[in-house]
């Protein structure tokens, strides 16, 4: 299953992160491209 999530802050970061680890396939995006470069490190592939 896909999800997509809109802002990175601190709750949608957190909340991509948990997605991922519960088998989705996560796609986000936020205005701040250093958190998005963040969240696919951590998460491969936010």
């Amino acid at each position: 299953m896909q999800i997509g999530i809109i802002g990175l802050g601190k709750m949608g970061f957190n909340l991509a992160l948990n997605f991922k680890r519960n088998g989705y396939e996560v796609v986000a995006n936020d205005v701040n491209q250093k958190i998005v470069a963040e969240g696919i490190k951590m998460g491969n592939s936010i």
